[in-house]
């Protein structure tokens, strides 16, 4: 009985001390907007991140170039511009 209660206590201290790592990495995401991503990819690249928290100082993790990748983000009220044949038409 009382091994039941070591194991017990042993698993909600892991899971504390889970919780505590996660909450602490900053996972928010960061200001500013991803640049727009002018080519169009024949083939997909390999990932460089999947969240913002993975990225240096000032970056975002965006859609760039194929992949997600850590870019300088656009600051201000930017909006994401359409993809496909709406952009296309866009700048005819």
């Amino acid at each position: 009985m009382e091994c039941e209660g070591i194991f017990l206590l042993l698993g909600i201290l892991a899971l504390w001390a889970s919780l505590q790592a996660v909450s602490g990495r900053g996972e928010e995401e960061k200001p500013g907007v991803c640049p727009p991503d002018p080519v169009r990819c024949s083939e997909p690249q390999q990932n460089e991140c999947n969240r913002d928290y993975e990225c240096g100082a000032q970056l975002k993790c965006c859609h760039w170039r194929c992949a997600q990748r850590c870019v300088k983000p656009v600051q201000g009220a930017l909006q994401r511009l359409p993809q496909g044949p709406v952009l296309l038409q866009l700048l005819q």
